[in-house]
């Protein structure tokens, strides 16, 4: 590219030179400019989210825990009526039957 622009150029005069230079230095700026513009938005919209996220961080977390489903149950204690979805640390009851010799199979509730 910078070839076939030597040969182009070649044949202007000084004066045409340093007009395309000083159009050319002109054409970078306003670049500039826009590109800076550009990232100024950006970060303004960034910002704006940073500083409502400051005033109300929890608005975030009680988001992401509405969005999940809340668990079905799927073992029964029969002596209780406690309920545990599977998630988590095994329950107390479930624990104490299994070291009695119960399956963890045998508190499964019957869709």
């Amino acid at each position: 590219m910078l070839d076939a622009a030597r040969s182009q150029f070649a044949d202007l005069s000084v004066a045409e030179l340093i007009q395309l230079r000083d159009a050319v230095e002109r054409l970078i700026l306003k670049k500039i400019d826009d590109e800076e513009k550009r990232l100024l938005d950006n970060l303004r919209v960034i910002q704006s989210y940073r500083a409502e996220e400051k005033l109300n961080p929890e608005r975030l977390r009680r988001d992401i825990k509405a969005s999940r489903a809340k668990a079905s149950p799927k073992y029964r204690d029969p002596k209780s009526g406690a309920t545990w979805a599977g998630r988590g640390l095994q329950p107390r009851w479930m624990r104490e039957a299994i070291e009695a010799g119960k399956r963890q199979e045998d508190f499964l509730i019957a869709c």
